[in-house]
């Protein structure tokens, strides 16, 4: 006699809810092939370039032995996790306008603007990108989400011309040719967005009472199917059940406390920074909140802008040691060589912050959040004194699920299409596209090795 199944999705008509139980023995046709926890996907961009040379940056050996340089000094500990991918190139660049003729400088526009899209923008004809790598994923992906995709940065974008290129290009998160969606810089906002209060001040009494009653009603109905699935099912699915209400008894219970509120099984925080006075504790409340938000499944796409493009933040109350400069970031970048990568080293050393945090952060499979988050770290730009596009710096983080085989670095012969990445990326969180911008290879197989 063929075993009957139970649908995972257990729908509460009546008060228009539905539960997801997690995944069973029993409700699997082969448990031995059940699909592994979905990949989440984080990039992470810098702007200005992020070094002189390529060996400020790259590792100089290849294959399994990396020795860190010293823009990267401030990462060492983390080579197991890391996969450097030398020779990838900005393809939207340079640009063309409608006459044919090559529009020119504006490299920071187009590094920030084409970055996720690899468009090639014109500086003439009106705005005219493509959707961004995050954007496609919220739409085709992340409907499951409370959040499609977050998009952050620690400064606002820019609102001034690049050289004729139009403001518009300084904001990277495009959900169409002419359309982006801005990103979250203050932490506060941030927070808020995560963690807003359910008690609002406009919800009646009668109403919070009908959605607690509610609760109370789906936490009910939980319990009842879980006495008629106990005889049905393994040890090993019994455990998973028990632990599953345990998790929902604990959000029930929080909820109806004044003044918290509880997402998964994740409770809202509290943190030092949403006033962040520089750099350090901007980046550390953003990264905060981020892994938060992978971590209580809120969402599974995440950008993080470390500056808009051009920025000239000053970094002289950092406590960066031996720097005096009064330059600012993108000053430096044209005028002062060592400054420049002080402010570098600097900015990539905050990577390290991130990364414990993932580690030490655990998915609900109870592993290192790191194990089913792929991150990328890279820029529009290689030199900031130069405004190059070729060997971009990039760098994977993590191990996707295991998508990446890490504590490599590669070099891409000819033709690294940033494209080929980003199209990697979406398929291995589960895309079904067969090409992304204007890629030419799926580098799957090349990250895994």
């Amino acid at each position: 006699m063929q075993e009957k199944k139970i649908h995972r999705r257990v729908f509460l008509r009546g008060i228009g809810a539905s539960i997801m139980l997690p995944h069973l023995e029993y409700t699997s046709p082969n448990a031995a092939h059940a699909a592994p926890p979905p990949v989440n996907l984080m990039s992470v961009y810098i702007p200005n370039g992020a070094y002189d040379k390529p060996s400020d940056f790259f590792p100089q050996s290849t294959g399994k032995s990396l020795v860190l340089p010293r823009i990267l000094k401030g990462l060492r500990g983390f080579e197991h996790q890391m996969l450097f991918i030398k020779g990838l190139t900005s393809h939207s660049l340079p640009a063309v306008s409608r006459t044919g003729v090559n529009d020119g400088q504006g490299g920071h526009a187009r590094g920030a603007g084409s970055f996720y899209t690899t468009a090639r923008l014109r500086k003439s004809g009106g705005i005219r990108n493509n959707i961004s790598y995050d954007q496609f994923f919220a739409k085709t992906l992340g409907n499951r989400s409370m959040f499609p995709a977050l998009n952050l940065g620690v400064e606002r974008a820019g609102t001034y011309s690049d050289n004729g290129y139009p403001a518009a290009y300084l904001h990277m998160n495009w959900t169409g040719v002419s359309s982006y969606e801005p990103h979250i810089y203050h932490p506060r906002t941030l927070f808020e967005k995560m963690f807003a209060t359910q008690n609002s001040s406009k919800e009646t009494q009668q109403a919070q009472q009908e959605r607690l009653s509610a609760r109370r009603s789906i936490l009910d109905f939980i319990l009842a199917q879980n006495k008629q699935l106990q005889g049905k099912v393994s040890q090993a699915d019994r455990f998973k059940i028990e632990e599953y209400l345990e998790s929902i008894r604990r959000v029930e219970r929080r909820l109806t406390e004044e003044g918290q509120t509880q997402i998964g099984q994740c409770q809202k925080p509290q943190l030092p920074f949403l006033q962040p006075k520089n750099f350090k504790q901007h980046f550390e409340v953003m990264a905060d909140l981020a892994t938060l938000a992978l971590e209580c499944q809120m969402t599974r796409m995440v950008t993080l802008s470390l500056g808009q493009e051009a920025t000239n933040r000053r970094f002289h109350q950092e406590g960066i040691p031996n720097y005096t400069s009064q330059e600012g970031w993108h000053s430096a970048s044209h005028k002062s060589r060592d400054t420049y990568l002080k402010i570098c080293e600097y900015v990539c050393g905050k990577m390290a912050y991130l990364f414990d945090k993932l580690n030490a952060s655990k998915s609900l499979q109870g592993k290192p959040l790191s194990e089913s988050t792929l991150v990328s770290f890279g820029g529009g730009m290689a030199s900031g004194a130069r405004h190059s596009v070729t060997d971009l710096p990039f760098y994977l983080f993590g191990n996707g699920g295991g998508t990446m085989t890490p504590g490599r670095s590669i070099v891409i012969p000819k033709d690294g299409r940033l494209a080929n990445i980003w199209l990697a990326k979406l398929r291995i969180a589960g895309a079904d596209i067969d090409q992304f911008g204007d890629s030419n290879q799926d580098y799957r197989q090349l990250l895994l090795g």
